[in-house]
């Protein structure tokens, strides 16, 4: 039952989050998309193949991103990607 609770509370809070649009997500290439969490300012890349290289550059002068992690499977970052971010 405890189990249970845990896991609704999870979805709970993800559902409140994308209401509220605390999470914004896109996409980067054909098989690859990211998800911004406002709050934390964290993005996870995530897919397979590669990232267009002109791929609209959604995180340009983007006050809520702080971190970054690209997962395994993506091959490539698009060159502008991280411009004027703070994101080396």
């Amino acid at each position: 039952m405890k189990k249970f609770f845990i896991i609704f509370f999870i979805f709970l809070v993800i559902g409140v989050g994308l209401f509220f649009g605390v999470y914004e997500t896109g996409e980067l290439g054909d098989n690859v998309t990211y998800t911004l969490n406002r709050i934390t300012g964290k993005v996870v890349i995530s897919g397979t193949g590669e990232m267009w290289d002109e791929s609209g550059e959604p995180f340009d002068d983007n006050i809520f991103l702080k971190s970054a992690v690209i997962e395994q499977g993506v091959t490539n970052i698009a060159p502008k990607l991280f411009r004027m971010t703070g994101i080396t």
